[in-house]
């Protein structure tokens, strides 16, 4: 299927933004540069995003896409779940340390919160038996394994992603989560 015109602008711009960010801070990249870098006019990126920030929360959706369509979203296990997502994460973890060195890995939880809602559902309604617990659940699981992922892109990727991810789980086996 190819990609239509308005997917390959935003593309384009966020993949601009990212290859920006390699060489400059992101605080004072412009809305001009990225227009520039992606031979985008301003008027296409005010077409399709308000700020800076649009153009990341963009890409991490499509990484979040990305992902589901790689590894399923309703039918994982929670075991699945932090399995596939130490290792594709451990694929991109060029844009993870972009994201921890400009202070914005705080979106990589949000969207690893949205991902936790909307997958493994039969796991959360397994634990889940108390009515409005669920997004606790959920920040819980986003929060803990968000934590893991940004010591692990500080500390250079230096455990393989099999390995981070079954100590992950044995730490929620030890809080009696899974």
């Amino acid at each position: 299927m190819q990609e239509n015109t308005q997917d390959s602008s935003r593309r384009a711009m966020g993949e601009a933004l990212f290859t920006l960010m390699a060489n400059d801070e992101y605080q004072k990249i412009t809305v001009l540069e990225i227009c520039q870098h992606a031979g985008l006019s301003r008027r296409t990126f005010y077409r399709h995003f308000r700020t800076k920030k649009d153009v990341l929360n963009y890409m991490l959706g499509q990484l979040l896409q990305d992902f589901i369509i790689e590894f399923g979203s309703e039918s994982l296990s929670f075991e699945e779940a932090v399995m596939g997502s130490f290792t594709y994460f451990y694929k991109h973890r060029q844009l993870l340390t972009l994201f921890l060195r400009h202070g914005q890995f705080h979106l990589v939880t949000r969207i690893l919160e949205d991902y936790m809602r909307n997958a493994c559902t039969q796991e959360r309604a397994r634990l889940m038996d108390q009515p409005g617990m669920a997004c606790y659940f959920d920040s819980y699981m986003a929060g803990s394994l968000s934590a893991v992922l940004r010591l692990w892109v500080k500390n250079g990727f230096d455990k393989p992603p099999a390995e981070l991810a079954r100590f992950t789980l044995s730490l929620n086996k030890c809080a009696e989560i899974n």
